[in-house]
């Protein structure tokens, strides 16, 4: 009769081996990016427990995944270089050929972005949207805070603001100005008003106003 301890040993090496054949996610090193396709480098070695090791191969044209919602109509992309960091992540079954039997085999993986963790980059306490010095977070306060260096350009045909707004530095229009003061409100200017044409101020034109005299008549115009 065979030993307990053979039998379980057996068993181990049975079980073993099966899981040897079974992936589930690697962190993975991008190599290159293509159209939504990469080519990546596993990180680390495969281990067995012999003790026995062998690096993972490169694999090509894994799909790459970006975070996406509203079926397709929302997400996020950003610009993927070569060194990035991914998480790989191993199917449980063929993706390509649903009549194949294979398993949790590293060809049938898919790639998510940013697999490493780097606390470099400040702001741990905001919702952030970062690119170099660039970027969008809301604090714990919930105030919404823009780094821009490159600027912002805005294109919609309609821009309501329903709070105050304060300008620190020069204010530029171009395609006219109109406004509202409401009830007591009016329009105040510290400093020096420059005007190239004309100031109509209910209906009087101040560049061609003329008073009445006190022994009759017209004043001229205004002069420079």
């Amino acid at each position: 009769m065979a030993d307990k301890s053979d039998f379980i040993e057996a068993l181990t090496q049975v079980i073993g081996g099966e899981l040897d054949q079974v992936n589930t996610a690697i962190p993975c090193t991008i190599l290159e990016y293509n159209n939504g396709r990469v080519t990546v480098r596993p990180d680390g070695e495969k281990r067995y427990p012999d003790g026995d090791s062998n690096a993972y191969p490169i694999l090509h044209n894994q799909r790459f995944v970006w975070p996406k919602f509203a079926n397709g109509q929302a997400g996020i992309k950003g610009p993927v270089t070569v060194g990035d960091k991914g998480l790989l992540i191993v199917c449980q079954q063929s993706i390509d050929d649903p009549d194949d039997l294979r398993r949790f085999d590293l060809i049938d993986s898919y790639v998510i972005p940013g697999g490493d963790y780097d606390d470099s980059v400040p702001g741990n306490n905001d919702m952030r949207l970062y690119f170099g010095k660039a970027f969008l977070a809301f604090d714990e306060a919930g105030k919404l805070l823009i780094n821009a260096p490159g600027g912002v350009e805005e294109t919609t045909p309609l821009h309501l603001l329903k709070g105050k707004l304060t300008v620190q530095q020069l204010l530029t229009y171009q395609g006219g100005m109109t406004g509202t003061g409401g009830n007591g409100s009016v329009a105040t200017i510290n400093g020096t008003m420059q005007v190239t044409g004309d100031v109509v101020i209910n209906g009087i034109k101040i560049s061609t106003h003329k008073h009445a005299g006190d022994s009759g008549g017209t004043t001229g115009g205004p002069q420079n």
